[in-house]
């Protein structure tokens, strides 16, 4: 649950040649129990792979999976030249992080996860990377690019917070990135102050 980074290589199996030419899609959705369904924020890979023949794409999961709430992702592939394929990638494995918080404001829902640099944290500088989408319908989720954030690390055991924190800003579709300082061991709460313009979510 949170921003995944992700990948796709695609290779001619009768040629043994890695395809870095080609057009790549992807399509994430959960089934639920219920036979409902959702989708999650995504990005699809832009332009031809990197140098070591993968197409980057990105999926901010929102849930996760357990035995009868499943993600797939359909994934749509055109080699330049050649013929769409589409694969569905099914019963993939997601992992309860705690990263994810949902925000309801007025007719708006919000959803945000935190995620820190190599999912690791300690005492010192702690970079991190706050998602942010809104729900426009269950399969609809667009970033959120107009945001203003502030960044509060507190320590409750000994009633103090810390300096050196960075506030989180945006760098690319609904990503914001930032840093909380913990100065010392311990259990530290972060809270996060966002805005839509002169509006205070």
């Amino acid at each position: 649950v949170g921003l995944n980074h992700v990948g796709f290589r695609l290779t001619n199996i009768a040629t043994s040649t890695v395809i870095t030419d080609a057009a790549v899609a992807q399509a994430p959705l959960m089934t639920m129990m219920d036979g409902t369904s959702h989708a999650c924020p995504f990005t699809s890979p832009v332009g031809p792979a990197g140098p070591d023949g993968i197409f980057e794409a990105k999926l901010v999961l929102q849930m996760a999976s357990t035995t009868s709430d499943t993600w797939a992702d359909a994934v749509t592939l055109t080699p330049a030249g050649g013929s769409e394929h589409v694969i569905t990638l099914e019963n993939l494995a997601v992992a309860e992080t705690g990263a994810r918080k949902m925000l309801t404001v007025g007719p708006t829902t919000w959803l945000f996860t935190l995620n820190w640099d190599g999912d690791a944290y300690g005492v010192g500088s702690n970079p991190f990377t706050l998602t942010a989408h809104t729900r426009a319908s269950m399969m609809s989720w667009p970033p959120a690019d107009d945001l203003t954030i502030r960044v509060f690390p507190w320590m409750p055991d000994m009633s103090h917070g810390s300096d050196g924190n960075v506030d989180p800003v945006l760098t690319v579709d609904g990503e914001y990135v930032g840093s909380a300082n913990f100065s010392m061991d311990g259990d530290w709460t972060v809270t996060f102050d966002v805005s839509q313009g002169t509006t205070e979510l």
